[in-house]
């Protein structure tokens, strides 16, 4: 497998943000996108392919830690 050369801006996005990717191979985005979200201890990342402003590409959302 390729390693993709993009930059996942983890360390700025606050709980709850989220931030869009551009992006073909929307699959190998999203597993990447995660992997180094895992690899920065931020475990509650996700990512969603989806078409923002007519762009194919990959949402990633920090989620809000739950509440006991």
């Amino acid at each position: 497998m390729t390693r993709l050369n993009l930059k996942y801006p983890w360390h700025r996005v606050q709980r709850g943000g989220s931030f869009f990717v551009p992006a073909l191979d929307t699959a190998k985005v999203q597993l990447e996108g995660v992997q180094q979200a895992r690899r920065q201890r931020i475990t509650c990342a996700t990512g969603t392919p989806c078409i923002y402003n007519g762009v194919l590409g990959v949402m990633f959302k920090r989620r809000e830690p739950r509440c006991a």
